[in-house]
């Protein structure tokens, strides 16, 4: 069968410069605060909203704790940082959370993780399943990332896994709805962001990959990070991801908060693939022309339509 996913190939790369160009100007509207004596980050951490989750900041490059916090019933967080912290990694870990098919209570036992590479953009900032997966594919191409690229390949990473996934980068950075919120909007970022989340846990777990939704999204994360290929291994045990995550959302939207869900539509985030371009080798060579002076493109910060 004709593999046309390869076919597009250079044209998703072609894309993938065109996207860090455009977000060089989408990104670059915020303030600079990296002269405020201190920086507050507000953050959510959600498989469904985690009440109590405990917060440590660490510095990305020296793994130096740089600011703590505990996220409240909601899963809400509040942490003052300096702007020399970052970039830093935001984990979340302990509280608990209800799950949105059976409606039991789980512990949050592995960390959920997220990456702020710079403080010059957006502060509010997403700790999901989503960005725990951006976060591994960082940390496995840590010795790429130097000061001068590290929005462009948060950015490339961010595309990576949307690409996977079969949605937009704007979802992937979007601070989830809280499914219990009665203005719950399927048709936003924020909902689809929700949504995506809880189907791709059900999923991980339902074929039994592992046993628990948090060390499913740990175990893809691993596996991504380093091979660009989500559980490739299960392909030929016949784990289908579109079907398989159809089948998921299905489950959730009849489960205990799935009324919330009806309104979105599955197809919008299919077709879920295997192998992704790498698209963080493009930004950082990019980032090497820019600074040898050959031009190429220039990367964003945090953002994408999240809050």
């Amino acid at each position: 069968m004709l593999n046309f996913r390869h076919l597009f190939a250079p044209l998703i790369a072609s894309l993938a410069t065109l996207c860090l160009l455009s977000c060089n100007v989408l990104f670059h509207s915020s303030p600079d605060r990296s002269n405020d004596p201190t920086i507050t980050i507000t953050g959510v951490v959600q498989v469904n909203r985690v009440a109590g989750a405990i917060i440590v900041i660490n510095n990305f490059t020296s793994s130096v704790k740089v600011g703590e916090a505990t996220a409240d019933a909601n899963g809400v967080f509040s942490a003052t940082i300096s702007p020399g912290s970052c970039p830093c990694v935001i984990l979340a870990s302990g509280g608990t959370y209800v799950d949105e098919v059976t409606g039991t209570e789980i512990s949050l036992d592995t960390p959920l993780k997220s990456v702020v590479s710079s403080l010059l953009y957006s502060e509010k900032v997403p700790v999901t399943p989503l960005t725990t997966l951006v976060t591994e594919r960082l940390i496995a191409n840590s010795s790429k990332i130097e000061a001068d690229n590290i929005n462009d390949v948060t950015i490339a990473a961010r595309l990576e896994i949307a690409e996977a996934l079969g949605t937009t980068i704007s979802v992937i950075w979007s601070l989830p709805t809280d499914p219990d919120d009665p203005a719950f909007d399927a048709t936003s970022d924020a909902g689809k962001a929700a949504y995506l989340i809880a189907v791709l846990d059900h999923m991980l777990v339902s074929k039994g990959i592992v046993s628990t939704k948090i060390a499913a999204i740990q175990d893809l994360a691993t596996a991504f990070s380093t091979t660009l290929k989500m559980f490739a291994e299960h392909e030929a045990a016949g784990i289908d991801w579109t079907s398989d995550m159809d089948a998921s959302a299905a489950a959730v939207q009849g489960g205990a908060a799935g009324a919330i869900y009806t309104e979105i539509n599955p197809a919008e985030f299919g077709p879920f693939i295997l192998e992704t371009h790498d698209q963080i080798t493009v930004a950082v060579e990019a980032a090497k022309n820019k600074k040898n002076g050959g031009g190429g493109s220039s990367g964003g910060g945090e953002g994408g339509g999240g809050s």
